[in-house]
């Protein structure tokens, strides 16, 4: 099995689990502590790898560099903040959730052509799967 494979398969694993433990958490605490704690801890985690890597470019912040990661991040916290109104609109489905995430690679992958990006197979092959396997679990539904 080729390293990329095996990598895509555990992160897809550690983001198929997030959710039932997050489903957990939200009945005790609520989704805005869960996020907050979530972000806390993704921080801290990234700060570490960060500065224990070796990682050379950490000062080479440009305004551009600055704006992208910026939008970036007011994005994705309106991304993350639709999904938790999903699951408080629907507790119960989770596949909302695989289906909204599952999405987000389908759309990636058709920007990055109309951009001019070169894509990868494994990037269409896996865009192609997620939608496949969305519309087959949902087709009965």
């Amino acid at each position: 099995m080729p390293a990329w494979l095996s990598l895509a398969m555990l992160v897809a694993i550690f983001f198929g689990v997030v959710p039932i433990l997050s489903n957990k958490a939200i009945q005790i605490h609520g989704p805005i502590v869960n996020f907050l704690i979530l972000n806390e801890v993704m921080f801290v985690l990234a700060l570490t790898w960060l500065l224990f890597s070796g990682y050379q470019n950490i000062f080479l912040v440009t305004k551009k560099s600055l704006s992208f990661s910026l939008i970036g991040g007011v994005l994705s916290f309106f991304g993350v903040a639709l999904i938790y109104s999903i699951y408080e609109m629907f507790p119960r489905e989770l596949s909302l959730i695989a289906i909204t995430t599952s999405f987000s690679v389908v759309i990636l992958a058709i920007i990055n052509n109309f951009l001019g990006e070169k894509l990868f197979f494994h990037q269409w092959l896996g865009a192609i799967i997620a939608f496949l396997g969305i519309v087959l679990v949902n087709w009965k539904k």
